[in-house]
Formats: structure tokens, C-alpha cells, sequence
């Protein structure tokens, strides 16, 4: 008895360790196949239902990540990376009170990373509460006054809260200051610039991108933007790079705007 029950725990812990894997691969369905054979072994295998929740999250099926990341909490609790990811898909599938109470209780949570808490000002956001998400931002910088992307992000939920355009230039001004190779940093900074009214500056921040860089655009609006700015700059490389971009995400139908 004692034998079969070591060999089935030494089973569950091997299928755990091949959906991790697979999911860091990004085999989505191999990582679900192997937490469903845990979870028919044992369905009170919390560490497979939050490994499930967190696979059903990566791959955009959130409905699902809800209700394995519930049964989870139920059973063994959640990770912070994995309460994070279940109050962003709480949100996603639209119960934005139930979304609400889970963001604001991890704004307030000292163990949460960086990368994490800037998905929790993401999910504020989401839900109405742009001004907690800045608020989110600033704790990342003063705990990381390196992090390009707290700069970024605070940048852009500034703009959406009713923020001076300065502000918003100035703080992605010190995204790209920090990490110029980013081609969306530059990019959402020349378009802050064109509609302050600077193109020369908008340029300064552009000329130099790569047809690579440009072809990973996936906003619409700021395509637009650049293909005025490089047209009236006379770049006829990058404005066939933008122009061709455009079509495609439009002919895909997988663009947004900003």
C-alpha cells in the first residue's frame, strides 16, 4: 500500500515537472494534457490546478484559469505570482468588482515583485481604477528607479488620466533613457511628440529604427502617425515599412490602438 502510494506521488510530481517544461515552451496543449492526467490521479492535486490556472492564463482561455485557480485556493492557496494572474483573469471575463477587491488587496501585498505589481497596475486600470495603477507605478520605481517599464506604464496611464502631455513625454522621455533598444518605448514617445506638436523631436526618437523594429508595431493609431512623420521626412524606407505593417495587422485583423 505504502509502495503504490509513493509510486502514484512520484507519478504526479513527474507530470508536474512535463507540463512545466512544455509550458515554458509555450506547448500549451502538451502542459494541459499532462495536468489533466495529475488531476484524474488526484483531484486534489492543488499544485496541478494552479499550474492549470497559470497555463489556461498564457493561453488566453480565462474563463478556465478562473475556475482551476479558484478550485486551487480551495485546496493548497496561491502563489502571489498566481493571485496576480487570477485577479487579471477574474477581470478579463468580466467581473470587475470581484477584479476590483483582488487588485487592491495586492497593491497592498509586500511580497509582490516588480514585473508582478506592474500586472497588477495593469488590471486597475482595466477595471476603472487608473489612479491606483499609477500609484502602483510609482512603488515600482521607488523600489527600482532602473525599471524602464514603470516609467513607461506610468507614462501612458498618466496620459489616460487627464495628466499634462509634458508629464507624459517626460516620463517616457526616461523609459527609453533607460532602454533605447525598446522600439515600442520610442515609438509611443514620437507619437507623444506629433501630437504635442513636435515632429522634429518625434524624428530624433525614429530615424534610426530598424525595419524589424518597425514591422513588430502593433498599433494602429501610432502606424498612422509615423507613416505622416516619415513622409514628410522624406524616409520612403521606413514610411513602405509602416504602410506595409498597417495592411497587414489590418488584412489579420490583429491590431489596436493605444
Amino acid at each position: 500500500m505504502i509502495a503504490e502510494s509513493q509510486k502514484l506521488a512520484g507519478r504526479i510530481r513527474s507530470l508536474h515537472e512535463e507540463a512545466r517544461l512544455a509550458a515554458e515552451r509555450g506547448e500549451y496543449f502538451e502542459a494541459k494534457q499532462a495536468l489533466k492526467s495529475c488531476v484524474n490521479l488526484d483531484p486534489r492535486d492543488g499544485i496541478a490546478w494552479e499550474q492549470y490556472g497559470r497555463v489556461h492564463f498564457e493561453s488566453g482561455n480565462y474563463p478556465l484559469s478562473v475556475t482551476s485557480f479558484d478550485r486551487a485556493a480551495r485546496i493548497v492557496g496561491l502563489s502571489v505570482e498566481s493571485q496576480v494572474r487570477h485577479a487579471l483573469s477574474i477581470a478579463r471575463v468580466g467581473d470587475f468588482e470581484r477584479g476590483s477587491v483582488e487588485f487592491r488587496r495586492l497593491l497592498g501585498e509586500p511580497a509582490i515583485a516588480s514585473e508582478d505589481l506592474l500586472l497588477v497596475a495593469l488590471g486597475l486600470h482595466s477595471v476603472g481604477l487608473t489612479y491606483l495603477a499609477i500609484q502602483a507605478c510609482r512603488t515600482v520605481i521607488q523600489g527600482d528607479s532602473g525599471c524602464a517599464q514603470a516609467y513607461f506604464d506610468l507614462g501612458y496611464y498618466c496620459g489616460q488620466h487627464g495628466y499634462p502631455g509634458s508629464t507624459v513625454v517626460s516620463l517616457m522621455q526616461k523609459a527609453v533613457q533607460i532602454d533605447p533598444a525598446n522600439a515600442r518605448y520610442r515609438t509611443a514617445l514620437a507619437c507623444q511628440l506629433i501630437e504635442g506638436g513636435n515632429s522634429k523631436s518625434a524624428m530624433t526618437v525614429v530615424r534610426d529604427l530598424g525595419g524589424t523594429s518597425l514591422s513588430s508595431i502593433s498599433c494602429s493609431n501610432c502606424l498612422e502617425k509615423l507613416i505622416q512623420l516619415y513622409r514628410s521626412s522624406g524616409d520612403d524606407r521606413r514610411l513602405l515599412f509602416c504602410r506595409q505593417r498597417l495592411m497587414e495587422i489590418r488584412l489579420r485583423g490583429c491590431g489596436f490602438d493605444c
